[in-house]
């Protein structure tokens, strides 16, 4: 027991799943199991291609990482450009940014790459 009489718990232990990282392995089933239907429709953007426009105008496309429940977003190799114009007419040479976080705040617009058949 600690100083407020409450005993301490017992941390709980979860199995991980080794070929995909920070989703739970059920042990009767051979996949990870996400605990809803929108934690998956999530989990199967990982990876794809983003295009996010901003309430500014200016566009960041790069790889979709990870988001939270504020709806910001992480972009791996990401490059900004301007505006809309400047992405659709390739006439401007993009700023290479890198790894992005884009504040949920300031979202416009969202666009994900079709899946490759």
């Amino acid at each position: 027991m600690d100083q407020t009489g409450v005993p301490p718990q017992e941390p709980q232990e979860r199995e991980y799943s080794q070929d995909s990282e920070n989703t739970l392995a059920s042990p009767s089933s051979s996949g990870p199991v996400y605990s809803t239907p929108g934690r998956q429709q999530i989990a199967d953007l990982f990876n794809r291609e983003f295009k996010v426009i901003l309430l500014d105008d200016r566009v960041i496309v790069g790889t979709f990482l990870c988001t939270d429940h504020d709806q910001n977003i992480i972009l791996g190799g990401a490059k900004e450009y301007e505006n809309e114009h400047d992405f659709a007419a390739n006439a401007v040479e993009p700023r290479l940014i890198g790894l992005a976080m884009v504040n949920g705040k300031n979202l416009k617009g969202l666009f994900v790459e079709s899946a490759s058949s």
